[in-house]
């Protein structure tokens, strides 16, 4: 298996314990995401993939990504030496999707290229107009990604769409 894409794995990815996926080079995530949770829960999985070459995570936000503030967690160093390219999706700039960045680029000494896309889909209907426009202020989120300069391995480049 070189390749694994997984849709909706919440509950899975963060209860199970996962066996070696020694041979895993791609690893795309579509997860739920909460405001004020943490989704360092994937990481079990990329934890269990020595090889992992590319990293794709699309969050699917079910509440505001942006009403609720916490503080981001210190995260624990685990290499990810083949790790080298990431990208996320649907990046609002957050302590729920910072944390999780933050602890990509603290433990993926080789990478070369993140890519951050602030885009979110139109599926919000427990949001108000004006909670949506805050989303779609690309700018601001597009700082907040900016902010991730200063945490990059030397040589890697950050991308926001």
């Amino acid at each position: 298996l070189t390749s694994l894409s997984l849709t909706y794995v919440d509950n899975l990815v963060r209860y199970l314990a996962f066996p070696a996926l020694s041979n895993l080079r791609q690893l795309e995530l579509k997860v739920h995401a909460h405001n004020g949770d943490s989704l360092l829960y994937v990481t079990s999985l990329i934890d269990a993939s020595p090889l992992l070459y590319k990293f794709v995570l699309q969050l699917l936000w079910l509440d505001n990504p942006l009403a609720e503030k916490r503080r981001v967690q210190k995260v624990k160093k685990h290499p990810h030496c083949c790790l080298k390219v990431v990208e996320l999706i649907e990046f609002a700039g957050c302590s729920t999707d910072i944390e999780l960045a933050k602890y990509l680029l603290k433990n993926a000494s080789s990478l070369e290229k993140i890519t951050i896309n602030p885009r979110p889909t139109l599926r919000f209907d427990f949001m108000t107009i004006e909670d949506f426009k805050k989303i779609l202020e690309k700018d601001a989120t597009r700082e907040r990604a900016r902010q991730l300069r200063e945490d990059l391995p030397p040589g890697a480049e950050l991308f926001t769409l």
